[in-house]
């Protein structure tokens, strides 16, 4: 009984902490929407960096928070969205991601990161639909550049590559013969030469210096 109950109370207390730090953010008036957002990101990061899952996060993310993110989530509330939805017309982006707020959250920073790389139409939705499934953290490190864009090069890469093969299949028929061999042998080729990394060296290299040119307006 007293094992279950000091589990009982380590639970308890990490709730509090957790639901601590991240209301302590949002009632923070010395910060920005967009430094609020940040902050609550990384949070949300390292939470999943424990093992958490998008469940797990959602439910440690109580009214003061929610009401925030889906504030500065709402369609049309940046340069990143717009009045249809926060990256309208994605493929099967949207399909691969469930309704919850963490969700929504690596979709924000998904198509924040695209719209500072200048990627549109058609490149935008094949490196969404593969960046989907990357894990905040990947996507955190990714758009902000620096050591731990490096340091997360392998998933990133692969999602990058992946988004490539899909952006040259996109007008093979998806039930067709062919289609499904083609996209394998384009994702193969790229994969097994040093085209992924390139492009996530160029994504590392340049996502920080968009940011802060966006940041610094």
């Amino acid at each position: 009984m007293d094992n279950i109950n000091n589990i009982v109370r380590s639970t308890l207390n990490e709730r509090y902490e957790i639901d601590t730090k991240l209301n302590l953010i949002v009632e923070n008036d010395e910060m920005s929407d967009t430094d609020k957002f940040n902050k609550i990101a990384d949070a949300l990061a390292d939470l999943q960096d424990k093992g958490k899952s998008d469940e797990e996060i959602d439910s440690h993310i109580g009214e003061g928070v929610g009401e925030f993110l889906n504030k500065f989530l709402k369609p049309g509330q940046d340069q990143s969205s717009s009045k249809e939805g926060i990256n309208p017309g994605v493929g099967d982006f949207t399909s691969k991601v469930s309704s919850g707020i963490t969700s929504r959250v690596r979709e924000y920073l998904i198509t924040y990161g695209l719209s500072l790389l200048g990627f549109k139409n058609r490149l935008s939705q094949a490196f969404a639909s593969s960046l989907a499934d990357l894990d905040l953290r990947y996507l955190i490190a990714m758009f902000r550049g620096g050591n731990n864009c490096k340091q997360y090069g392998a998933p990133v890469m692969d999602a990058m590559t992946e988004g490539i093969a899909k952006y040259m299949m996109y007008d093979i028929e998806e039930d067709s013969y062919a289609g499904p061999l083609f996209r394998n042998a384009v994702f193969e080729y790229f994969r097994a030469s040093d085209f992924g990394e390139k492009m996530a060296e160029v994504v590392c290299d340049v996502i920080p210096k968009a940011y802060k040119q966006v940041a610094d307006k």
